[in-house]
């Protein structure tokens, strides 16, 4: 029989296993042809005796390629599109990367030791290089040992990166001159960025937005030992068409989780005194959005109550304007829970029958 020009569907579930466990450090597997595990003597267990199988050439060519070649344009700096911001990667990320210790909570995946949202672990880099497409020259910056970093973010201005330093026990927001290349900290490990997950510019360049961990947050809740009361359900005796989610809220203690890992100060960080300005009290911050010159922010947050039904992402949400002290000036948007995914149903949130009257697509000019 000829051998069939595709891999067979077990032989692309090889490659993909072989991919995550091809880097288990910064020297990662993607650099060096994939091993092949021992022989063993057969046991009879079909199952236990095949164990792991080499991919074809093609695949394994294709997960073990080299990647430090690889260059994106993807990130000049505005304004002056004098460099390219490269993250440097070191392949696909290790097994210590995948297995560490994190929270399901709702769909929303949280490195809970980081002070983050898994994805940024999981997306990380190992440093980052300042390209001069003109000359070609690349200055490599100096990351603090111990630290990944997150996708940096051009000053409007085009003469400093921000970025998230990502320690196993932390977040920090670091900020690079563009210029020397120089690397310095504006925060201690004290970002949360759990749903704000990257820094805002303010200005051209003079400050950063971001969420930090409330002063006095004492320690993340621990579950009763046994159970206070009867896990109850109630539906609303509507009619609602929702899907089957693969995660879920499950008890009142992973509520309990989610408040204390999206809980956050909203804060202004002067770059060159490195001051820290409090936006008002700590609070469920979906995102933030100031304006060009800083006075005034547009702040989404997440509004309980939560749900076992639906998944965080379909939480209800509220859309605020702040003045620079924090004070709620206008409610621009009230979104209820989204408890259908039918855009006929009237209960589906974004989909109502008044959404041509409420106000959609806010924007700060310029």
């Amino acid at each position: 029989m000829p051998r069939p020009l595709f891999p067979s569907r077990r032989q692309l579930a090889v490659a993909s296993a072989l991919s995550l466990l091809a880097g288990p450090s910064a020297a990662s597997a993607q650099n060096r042809p994939a091993a092949v595990p021992p022989s063993r003597p057969a046991s009879g267990d079909p199952i236990t005796d095949e164990g792991y199988v080499r991919p074809p050439d093609a695949v394994a060519r294709l997960v073990t390629a080299p990647r430090e070649n690889m260059v994106s344009l993807t990130m000049p700096s505005p304004v002056t599109r004098r460099w390219v911001a490269r993250p440097i990667s070191d392949g696909l990320p290790s097994l210590r990367e995948v297995g560490k210790p994190h929270h399901n909570l709702g769909g929303l995946q949280i490195d809970f030791a980081g002070t983050r949202e898994r994805g940024l672990t999981m997306r990380s880099s190992a440093g980052l290089e300042l390209v001069e497409w003109e000359t070609g020259v690349t200055t490599r910056l100096a990351i603090p040992a111990g630290a990944r970093v997150g996708q940096p973010v051009w000053s409007p201005d085009g003469t400093k990166l921000a970025f998230f330093a990502l320690f196993d026990d932390g977040t920090q927001l670091l900020v690079a001159e563009a210029v020397t290349g120089k690397v310095t900290a504006v925060t201690p490990k004290r970002v949360l960025a759990t749903l704000v997950t990257a820094p805002v510019w303010v200005g051209t360049g003079q400050s950063l937005v971001t969420v930090l961990v409330p002063d006095g947050r004492g320690v993340e809740p621990v579950e009763a030992p046994r159970a206070t009361g009867p896990m109850v359900r109630m539906t609303e005796g509507t009619k609602l068409k929702t899907r089957t989610y693969a995660d879920l809220l499950q008890t009142p203690y992973e509520k309990q989780l989610l408040t204390y890992h999206v809980t956050g100060q909203l804060a202004v960080i002067d770059v060159k005194t490195k001051a820290v300005r409090p936006v008002g009290p700590p609070a469920m911050i979906r995102a933030v959005d100031p304006s060009p010159d800083g006075g005034w922010f547009r702040v989404t947050y997440m509004e309980e109550p939560f749900s076992y039904a639906l998944p965080v992402v379909s939480f209800g949400a509220r859309d605020v304007l702040l003045d620079a002290k924090g004070t709620v000036i206008r409610e621009l948007a009230k979104r209820p829970m989204r408890e259908s995914d039918d855009p006929s149903d009237p209960m589906a949130g974004g989909a109502r029958a008044d959404a041509d009257t409420t106000k959609r697509n806010v924007a700060w000019h310029a």
